[in-house]
């Protein structure tokens, strides 16, 4: 950590960077395991890190290729494996699409309501980190005969765990409170989507009225 990116801290902050930093050397592997293992701290760090001109973006662009490029060989299917070099590549954009869009949606919001860029730059490391678990579903995939009715519950373990990460990584980024997160991942949704319907109904309404 440079003295100039001390210097731009807050004093009360300072003592919170300092203590993050014998651990900024960390190797790609080892912050993929931090994430699995030492979730919030290793956001932390990741944070600190990204605050410096996109710093960890390649490490996060690098798990959202092996997360959905795995899942893309989970749904290569024995009998013809060639369709691996369709469904693979496939996967991968699809993934590197959900990433950048999850992200810039919530950067987009945030800059929207005066949110500083250095932590729309986080938003983008740290969602792209938080697909980490999501490497589970193609192990847990090869025991589907295996686990048989069981499968669906523990399939739906890398994508809770998944979802949870992505949770904590917008409120790392953010530097949200917890009732903040649940408005933005729940609550807001929901009414965004009562207001689509209501204004449907609305709409169809309005039409069938004008018919008569």
């Amino acid at each position: 950590m440079t003295d100039a990116y001390l210097s731009s801290e807050s004093p009360i902050e300072r003592p919170q960077v300092a203590a993050i930093e014998p651990l900024i050397q960390l190797s790609w592997i080892d912050t993929f395991a931090g994430i699995l293992i030492q979730p919030i701290q290793t956001l932390r760090l990741l944070a600190a890190v990204a605050d410096e001109r996109f710093n960890g973006i390649g490490g996060a662009a690098a798990v959202v290729i092996l997360a959905f490029g795995l899942d893309g060989l989970r749904m290569v299917p024995p009998q013809n494996l060639l369709l691996a070099w369709l469904y693979v590549p496939f996967s991968i954009f699809l993934g590197l699409m959900l990433w950048l869009s999850m992200a810039g949606f919530y950067s987009l919001t945030a800059s929207i309501f005066g949110a500083p860029t250095s932590r729309c730059q986080r938003a983008f490391v740290l969602i792209g980190w938080s697909f980490a678990p999501w490497t589970l579903m193609a192990p847990i995939g090869c025991y589907r005969e295996l686990l048989g009715p069981a499968f669906i519950v523990v399939a739906a373990i890398p994508f809770i765990w998944t979802f949870i990460m992505q949770v904590l990584a917008v409120r790392e980024s953010f530097e949200l409170r917890s009732m903040q997160v649940l408005a933005l991942f729940v609550v807001v949704p929901a009414l965004y989507q009562a207001q689509q319907i209501l204004s449907f109904i609305q709409g169809l309404f309005a039409t069938v009225s004008s018919m008569m």
